[in-house]
Parts: structure tokens; sequence; C-alpha cells
């Protein structure tokens, strides 16, 4: 995105992918039974995780702001942070229910909606940017800006 030119809305939906599908491909590297705990524990670390791009921790390290500028769209600020912690918040009050319903042997099912959240959600935006002709116009959460 710095160098190359490439839209902030190309660049967040790799991270976007990565996010969703990370925790599946280290699980198949790195073997261990996978357990409700372990699931819970997961969707808590990659809540905790965004804490590294606080500002005070990105004005000291290069690396974090430019990883930060990867998926901080200029319509975003300064929201960015908030908006991705309600995601993943949102996220996990589905997952986490539904792995304690399906109990122990079927939490992949669970993972299912997450799966097709990611890859449907990872897909649009990058399909309408390059594609659609309207504009629209929605209400932000948490905040007044549309």
């Amino acid at each position: 995105m710095l160098y190359k030119g490439i839209k902030v809305n190309y660049t967040r939906k790799l991270n976007h992918f990565a996010i969703f599908f990370l925790p599946t491909v280290m699980g198949m590297v790195f073997v261990y039974q996978a357990s409700l705990s372990t699931r819970v524990i997961g969707l808590i670390f990659a809540i905790c995780s965004l804490g590294i791009f606080i500002k005070p921790l990105r004005a000291q390290s290069k690396i974090l702001d430019t990883m930060f500028l990867s998926f901080d769209r200029p319509e975003d600020l300064p929201h960015t942070l908030l908006w991705l912690e309600t995601h993943y918040i949102a996220a996990a009050i589905i997952i986490i229910p539904l792995m304690i319903y399906l109990d122990a042997p079927h939490t992949e099912l669970a993972l299912i909606p997450l799966r097709i959240n990611g890859l449907g959600n990872g897909l649009a935006e990058p399909i309408g940017v390059r594609f659609c002709c309207k504009n629209y116009c929605v209400r932000t959460l948490f905040s007044d800006k549309r």
C-alpha cells in the first residue's frame, strides 16, 4: 500500500483473510487437541491482539505503524480499532455459545459461520470497490459519522 499504491481496501481484506483463516492453518502446523477452552483462549487472544496497534505503540514502532496502515481505511478514522474490536467481539459472542452447544467433538462446526463471514466479507468490499458504481450511506456504530 505504501510503496505500490495499492488501495487500503485491498490490503485490509488480505489482513481480513489472514485473521479468519490463520488459526486453521496454525492448527494444522502446530498439532494440539482442540477443545472449547483452546478455541475460547484463541478468540480472546485475537481480540486482545489488536492492543498492539494503539497509537502510543505505533508511534514507537515503524513496523506496527506500517501494519496498522495496511488496514486503516481513511473513512474509518478515528474509530478503526474500535470497529475491529467490535467485529471480533461480535464473532466471539456468536461462536462461543455455538461451540458450547455443539460440544467438544463438533467445535469445528461452530467455525462454519466464522469462515462464511470471513470469505463473504473478505470478498465483498474489494469487489464492491472495483465494480460498484452506486454510492450509499450508512450510519456507523458508536458514532454520528455516516
